[in-house]
């Protein structure tokens, strides 16, 4: 299994840069064997980062006001639409964490890249993805907040 491990991702790591590596939303595709992570964000991510982390330096209570980082979470909520189970990791929202099972297959690779290389073609900058959550959020509104 560890020898596969690592072979497939190897396999994943070179799919992820080749189909998103260039994608002005993706700062980097990174890990070793399986455990994958990409790490999302834009400058404007990476301001509100930026803010939080003064009003942090003038009063712990104020850097609690600036809001975190989304593009991660948001990315991860479409990835469960699509059927992909993926998470932000713990302390680096914008980071996702790409765990498949060992036994993951290269087409089953295959799909999730490209899955992944679908939703972020719906998204060219932060601006995109807040106006598609604002639209969605508004829908459920709109229905009594039924998911």
């Amino acid at each position: 299994l560890a020898a596969r491990a690592k072979a497939s991702g190897a396999y994943l790591l070179e799919r992820l840069r080749a189909r998103i590596g260039t994608h002005p939303l993706v700062r980097e595709v990174r890990g070793r064997g399986l455990l994958v992570g990409v790490e999302l964000g834009t400058a404007a991510t990476g301001l509100l980062q930026g803010i939080g982390a003064r009003l942090a330096s003038l009063s712990p209570a104020a850097g609690r006001l600036a809001p975190p980082p989304f593009v991660g979470q948001w990315i991860s909520v479409r990835l469960l639409e699509a059927g992909y189970l993926c998470q932000p990791t713990a302390h680096e929202w914008d980071v996702l964490k790409i765990e498949p099972p060992l036994t993951i297959t290269e087409p089953e690779l295959d799909a999730f890249v490209e899955a992944l290389g679908s939703i972020l073609e719906d998204y060219r900058s932060a601006a995109t993805i807040l106006k598609d959550v604002g639209v969605r959020m508004a829908q459920r509104g709109a229905k009594g907040w039924a998911w």
